[in-house]
C-alpha cells in the first residue's frame, strides 16, 4: 500500500495537483493537513475542524471503513492498516493540546489492541504442522483479575515506581503532597470516624490511570518462564505460554503465576479468586483439557473464555463469539424496535442514530474476528438481527430484499464487514451489480445526498411494496396483476404508478409545474438531490399516491369479500 503524506496549506493549485500526482504515483491512500475543500467521493473522511483528512485514492482502492472524526485529528481502518491524520495548529492554547493529545491516546490505545495481541500470539501457536519438525505448538491462556485493584494501590509504591523511571524531583514533590493528609470521613450511630487514606487512585480522574499505569508496568516487566508473556490492560491479565508438550506448558503456566502472585503481594494486591478463566488453544483433532495452581485452587480450561469482551475458544473460530454478539444485538434491536413504527415514528436521522446501536455492538473489535464472517453458519444470526436494525432504519416491511434496503438506507450491508472484501457496488461481488429484485426503483441510489429523509411511503415506492398490484398479485393477494385504469397494456407495478399511471396525472403535473421539470426515471433521484424544497415537494407527491394506492387496495379487497 502505498500512502502519500502532505499539507496543501488550503492551496487551489496544491489539491489540483494533487489529482495528478495520485494518478502517476499510483498512490493508494493520502493524509492530507489543510486541504482546500473537503470530499472528492465516498473513500474520503476529516476531522471536525476539516484541516485533517485521510483519502482512499487509486485504481483498485482498499476497503474502508472504521471512520473516526475528532477535533484535530481523524482514523480509518484503510484495509488491515490503522491511519491516522492529524493536524494541531500552532495558535493552539497548550491545554488544548494535551487535551486533543490525550485523546489521540485513548483512541489509539483501545481494547482491541491488547485482544489483538492475545490472538495473535496465540495464532501464531497453532500455526503450520505439529511433527516432522514442524512449529504447532499448544497455547495455554489464562485470565487473571485483581481484586478491588484501583482502591488498593498503595501510594508508597506508586511513589518508588516513579522514582524508578526518573521522574523529576519537583513532578514527585507535587504528587506527594496530593498523597499526604488525606482523611475519610464517615458517619457510624455514635459519632463521625475517620480513616487515614493510605492508597487507592480513582479511576475516572485524568491523573488516576496514569498513577495505575506506573506501578502496574512492574508486573509486564516480570522474568516468566520461557514461552510465557503477559499482556496486561487496566486490572485484567491475560497470560499466555506456548509450548510443544501440553505437560510443559502447564508447568511453565504454573511457574509464571506464582510469579505473579509475588509480585502482586510485594505491592499490597491480590487476585480476585473468582475471576480465573482458562482455555487450552490448539488445533489438534482430540479435545485436550489443562490444569492449571493458582494458590491452593485448581483451574480447569474451558473451551472458551471471555477476553476484554471478545468470547475466545480453544479454536481461534470465534463462533460462540458471533454467537453471543448475534443474541445480545437481537435484544437491543427489539428493543429499539418499539420506538421505530412505521408511521408517525422518529425521522430517519434519528431512526439510524438508534439502529447504530446494534451495529456498534455487532461490530465491536471486528478486526479481530473478521475471518470467522467468511462461515455463514457463524454470521447468520448476526446478519438476520443486522437487517432487522436497517429494515426498522428505513420504515420498511420485512418482505423489502436485503439489497433494496442498504441501498435505501445507505448503509453497507453485512458482507460487506471486515474481511468479507468485495466492492460496495457490485454486493461483495467482482465485476457486474446485483440487483434488486423487488420491481421497485431500489437501483436508484440516494445515498450520496445532503438533505432529505426517507419515510414510509418513499419506501414503499422505491422498493415497489405492499400497494401495487403486480407485488400483491405475486403473493397471491390480488387477482391480477394490470392496472386497472390502464387494463391491459400495463402492469401496475412501482415505475407504471410513479411515473405513466393516469389515474396520477394531474399531480404529477402539479409538482412539474412547481419543480420545472416531469417527473422521469432518470431525473427522480436528480431532481430530489437538488434541493431540500424539491425533496419535500416530491415526498409529498409519493406520499399522496401511496394514501390513494391503499384506499384502492383496501376497495378491491371489500369487492372480492
Amino acid at each position: 500500500m502505498k500512502i502519500m503524506q502532505l499539507n496543501l496549506n488550503h492551496c487551489a493549485a496544491a489539491q489540483d495537483l494533487l489529482l495528478e500526482s495520485v494518478r502517476e504515483n499510483g498512490v493508494d491512500v493520502c493524509v492530507l493537513s489543510e486541504p482546500f475543500r473537503s470530499g472528492f467521493g465516498a473513500d474520503w473522511t476529516c476531522d471536525h475542524t476539516g484541516k485533517a483528512a485521510i483519502w482512499v485514492c487509486g485504481r483498485n482502492p482498499p476497503e474502508f471503513g472504521y471512520q473516526r472524526a475528532d477535533g484535530g485529528f481523524v482514523r480509518a481502518l484503510v484495509g488491515s492498516v490503522w491511519v491516522y491524520g492529524v493536524y494541531l495548529a500552532p495558535s493552539l492554547s497548550i491545554s488544548d493540546f494535551a487535551n486533543i493529545l490525550d485523546r489521540l491516546a485513548a483512541d489509539a490505545r483501545s481494547t482491541v489492541d491488547a485482544i489483538e495481541k492475545v490472538v495473535g500470539i496465540a495464532s501464531n501457536a497453532i500455526a503450520g504442522t505439529r511433527w516432522k519438525g514442524g512449529q504447532k505448538k499448544y497455547c495455554l491462556m489464562v485470565t487473571l483479575d485483581i481484586r478491588n485493584a484501583f482502591n488498593s494501590a498503595r501510594w508508597s509504591c506508586i511513589l518508588r515506581a516513579l522514582d524508578s523511571f526518573k521522574v523529576p524531583r519537583q513532578l514527585l514533590k507535587i504528587i506527594r503532597s496530593y498523597f499526604s493528609s488525606r482523611v475519610l470521613k464517615y458517619d457510624t450511630s455514635a459519632r463521625t470516624e475517620e480513616y487515614i487514606v493510605t492508597g487507592g487512585v480513582r479511576q475516572e480522574s485524568v491523573l488516576g490511570p496514569l498513577l495505575w499505569n506506573a506501578m502496574y508496568d512492574g508486573i509486564l516487566r516480570l522474568d516468566l518462564p520461557t514461552g510465557a508473556s503477559l499482556i496486561g490492560f487496566a486490572d485484567d491479565i491475560a497470560l499466555l505460554v506456548v509450548a510443544k508438550k501440553l505437560e510443559v506448558a502447564e508447568t511453565n503456566c504454573n511457574l509464571a503465576i506464582d510469579c505473579i502472585r509475588t509480585w502482586l503481594l510485594s505491592v499490597g494486591l491480590e487476585l480476585a479468586p473468582h475471576k480465573r478463566e482458562a482455555v487450552l488453544i490448539s488445533s489438534r483433532k482430540k479435545v485436550e483439557s489443562a490444569v492449571v495452581k493458582v494458590g491452593a485452587a485448581q483451574i480447569t480450561s474451558k473451551r472458551t473464555l471471555k477476553y476484554l469482551g471478545v468470547t475466545i475458544d480453544s479454536r481461534l473460530s470465534f463462533r460462540e463469539h458471533l454467537q453471543e454478539v448475534g443474541r445480545k444485538a437481537a435484544v437491543t434491536n427489539r428493543a429499539l424496535s418499539r420506538l421505530m413504527p412505521n408511521t408517525r415514528g422518529p425521522k430517519q436521522s434519528r431512526r439510524a442514530l438508534l439502529a447504530s446501536v446494534t451495529r456498534f455492538i455487532a461490530l465491536y473489535a471486528a478486526p479481530i474476528w473478521a475471518d470467522a464472517v467468511f462461515k455463514s453458519s457463524y454470521i447468520g444470526g448476526l446478519a438476520s438481527t443486522f437487517r432487522l436494525s436497517v429494515i426498522r432504519t428505513i420504515s420498511g416491511f420485512r418482505a423489502v430484499s436485503d439489497e433494496a434496503a442498504h441501498v435505501i438506507a445507505g448503509i453497507p450491508p453485512s458482507r460487506k464487514w471486515p474481511g468479507r472484501g468485495g466492492n460496495a457496488s457490485t454486493g461483495g461481488r467482482p465485476g457486474g451489480t446485483r440487483r434488486p429484485k423487488d420491481g421497485g426503483l431500489a437501483g436508484l441510489s440516494l445515498s450520496s445526498r445532503s438533505h432529505g429523509q426517507i419515510n414510509f411511503y418513499l419506501t414503499q415506492a422505491i422498493s415497489g411494496h405492499v400497494c401495487f398490484r403486480s407485488y400483491l398479485f405475486r403473493f397471491g393477494h390480488d387477482t391480477a396483476e394490470e392496472c386497472s385504469a390502464c387494463f391491459p397494456t400495463a402492469v401496475e407495478d412501482a415505475k407504471h404508478v410513479i411515473f405513466q399511471c393516469g389515474r396520477y396525472a394531474t399531480l404529477r403535473q402539479k409538482l412539474a409545474d412547481v419543480i420545472g421539470e416531469r417527473l422521469t426515471v432518470s431525473t427522480l433521484v436528480p431532481l430530489m438531490l437538488v434541493s431540500s424544497t424539491n425533496w419535500t415537494l416530491i415526498s409529498q407527491f409519493v406520499a399522496a399516491v401511496m394514501i390513494e394506492q391503499r384506499r384502492a387496495e383496501k376497495a378491491r379487497q371489500r369487492t372480492r369479500e
